[in-house]
């Protein structure tokens, strides 16, 4: 019994659009209150999802990370 053999033999290319962008950006500040600390951290998170937003993100797509408090 003889052997067959298929040979392809080509180049492809695929492009997508990446899933995840991930984007780093850190606030800082002083306040002298811890309630203090919350809102404006609070605040300037909200600041930024509303540039964000401008900028073409949906807003429910933006999730922080983290938030660190040091005393």
């Amino acid at each position: 019994m003889s052997t067959r053999v298929i040979r392809v033999t080509g180049k492809g290319q695929i492009k997508t659009h990446p899933d995840m962008t991930r984007i780093t950006i850190s606030l800082q500040g002083v306040m002298p209150e811890y309630d203090a600390t919350l809102e404006a951290s609070a605040d300037d998170t909200e600041s930024l999802k509303s540039i964000m937003e401008k900028m073409g993100f949906k807003r429910t797509d933006l999730k922080p990370r983290g938030r660190f408090l040091w005393f």
